[in-house]
């Protein structure tokens, strides 16, 4: 087992090897290592979990280093549209009286639609939807829906497709945040 443990850690490294920021590479090498073992056991729920956390972080990152806030503020148009307003509203990254949100209180959604506007990229919102609807019901928040029961059930009967789909999806935005890594 420690063998298999130590090349899931070289692998993280390697695929998180141009992270400019050491604290957040590391913590983000700890889930990936969490997650290829799940992976290894077909754990749809915990490999889903660890990816939404890696997700999490870099995005979490992104909004601290770009000064997010700052960046909504001095453009609000460029980051609402017919269904997201950063500047107010429920999914907003301030609070009614205006004052900063911390990052604990803004969703997942919302943080992700920062980085798209701010990037300039899209992504598929499906897979997207269902990996944080299945992390938080690992995180045993709240009664499962029935749709929730659904996405999980699905998750559970087509495990590698859903292993891909998710990693791919994950992949393609986390390589998008440019400001975690060196200048290439």
């Amino acid at each position: 087992m420690k063998h298999i443990d130590k090349n899931d850690w070289l692998e993280g490294f390697k695929y998180y090897e141009n992270i400019v920021f050491p604290e957040l590479r590391m913590e983000l090498i700890k889930d990936f290592k969490e997650m290829k073992i799940a992976d290894r056991i077909n754990d749809i729920i915990e490999y889903t979990r660890r990816l939404v956390m890696q997700l999490e972080n870099c995005l979490n990152t992104v909004i601290e280093v770009v000064e997010a806030h700052d960046k909504i503020i001095s453009n609000p148009n460029r980051y609402q549209d017919n269904h997201n307003n950063l500047r107010q509203g429920r999914f907003s990254f301030f609070n009614d009286n205006d004052t900063p949100k911390e990052l604990k209180e803004i969703s997942l959604p919302t943080k992700l639609y920062f980085a798209k506007q701010y990037y300039g990229f899209n992504y598929y919102w499906k897979p997207i939807d269902e990996m944080i609807k299945i992390r938080n019901k690992a995180s045993h928040r709240g009664e499962i829906s029935i749709q929730e029961q659904e996405i999980m059930d699905n998750a559970k009967n087509n495990v590698s497709q859903k292993k891909s789909e998710y990693f791919g999806e994950f992949d393609k935005i986390v390589k998008k945040l440019r400001d975690l890594y060196n200048a290439e």
